[in-house]
């Protein structure tokens, strides 16, 4: 746990040397730039949380690498609108698609992404909660769709 620090500057790439890392907590700093994609080698980690900083720049398609990953906290970050968001060789489908298949919790609140929320995330079984809330996704949500996966709430 290196949450509540007040760390500076950006995370170190050198947190990819910890291969047998499970629970990643660095919210609650003040931590800026984009998040490493040598991070996307932590085969073993579970619970990546990076809440409350001040990251900017779009979730590094290295991450879909993660596949034991249940839970990415990004909530009350800079991150930018949509069309930057997925800074990847991959669609943002694509990237969804192998990405939302494994997690289970994914916190994309309070952050700067607009456009459509894509149609993958209504499509995988293994997302149970997704906190989107705080940014201007603009109506085209399949309603259908989120009542099959998600426990819809309003609060």
């Amino acid at each position: 746990y290196l949450s509540f620090n007040k760390f500076k500057g950006e995370i170190p790439k050198e947190l990819a040397n910890l291969p047998l890392l499970r629970y990643l907590y660095l919210h609650e700093n003040r931590f800026i730039g984009r998040i490493p994609p040598e991070l996307g080698t932590l085969q073993q980690l579970r619970h990546f949380y990076l809440n409350n900083n001040y990251l900017t720049g779009g979730i590094p398609a290295q991450l879909a690498n993660l596949t034991n990953l249940e839970i990415l906290h990004l909530s009350y970050n800079k991150m930018p609108g949509y069309h930057t968001i997925w800074t990847c060789s991959y669609s943002p489908l694509d990237f969804l698609d192998k990405f939302v298949s494994r997690t289970k919790v994914e916190y994309l609140d309070h952050n700067q992404f607009t456009g459509r929320i894509p149609d993958a995330f209504y499509k995988h079984t293994f997302l149970k909660e997704m906190y989107i809330e705080g940014n201007a996704f603009r109506p085209g949500v399949n309603p259908i769709g989120v009542h099959n996966v998600l426990e819809v709430s309003d609060t």
